[in-house]
């Protein structure tokens, strides 16, 4: 699938993957910081942003999105970085195209299968769609019933667009839904990418653990862990600094 992105500054190529429900423009604050350095690749993934949409969510389908991207703007390889389902979009990439990954950045996200979650974000998401409101006002009225937290309910409404039909979700939310199952698995067992590697951790996030290392170890060799004081899911927004500066450090070894 032919992606829509945005390219910012010269240099070196780094391709950011965004995460569930976000775009090629979540990473503004270290893309900021990166774009004097390097020449940075931001997709929108299928069925989010200004991408198409399309029923097959599987991880191998959509690395290779990011690999026909690569071959679209004729970049052999590339530094990696992935955000939660970015981030297994680019282990995903890295463990089936190695060759294709200068070095690669996990961030907050480990090679397995989740549980559900995002439960109160999809019943919001299907209020709003439902109801066709009128103003911003009404539809973040809607998802305040089912999402609490105001930092989410601003990320989610950054989805939403003006129709003929009142405001309506511009991500593809129905087939994220009904195809969740592949977006919490992990399918890639076998294989490893022995370049060079980091996952990026938040303090106070609960979504990789110590239980996690053996798996991460056996794929990626090479790979060191860091651990960002003081930050949730959501690392790359509450400490770009600090994020931009150890991705800088990873590609210059």
């Amino acid at each position: 699938m032919k992606l829509h992105h945005r390219i910012q500054g010269d240099g070196a190529p780094v391709i950011i993957i965004h995460g569930l429900f976000g775009d090629g423009l979540n990473w503004g604050g270290v893309s900021r910081i990166l774009k004097d350095s390097y020449r940075l690749i931001l997709p929108d993934m299928r069925n989010h942003g200004r991408s198409a949409h399309d029923d097959d969510i599987t991880y191998p389908t959509m690395a290779q999105d990011v690999v026909e991207l690569m071959d679209e703007l004729d970049v052999p390889s590339a530094h990696i970085v992935g955000h939660s389902m970015g981030g297994k979009i680019a282990m995903t990439l890295a463990l089936q195209h190695p060759e294709r990954v200068q070095s690669l950045t996990v961030v907050d996200i480990a090679p397995k299968a989740y549980p559900v979650r995002h439960r109160d974000v999809f019943a919001g998401l299907k209020a709003v769609a439902d109801a066709h409101p009128e103003s911003r006002h009404d539809a973040e009225e809607l998802l305040t019933e089912h999402i609490q937290t105001t930092d989410v309910r601003t990320f989610i409404l950054k989805n939403l667009e003006r129709t003929d039909d009142g405001f309506a979700w511009r991500i593809n939310w129905h087939a994220l839904y009904e195809h969740y199952q592949d977006l919490a698995d992990f399918p890639i067992t076998e294989g490893q990418y022995t370049g060079p590697t980091q996952f990026l951790v938040g303090e106070l996030s609960d979504y990789v653990t110590k239980e996690d290392q053996p798996t991460i170890s056996r794929l990626f060799p090479q790979a060191t862990g860091r651990v960002v004081g003081g930050t949730g899911h959501w690392l790359h927004a509450e400490k770009p600094e600090l994020v931009a500066r150890w991705i800088d450090g990873l590609i210059h070894g």
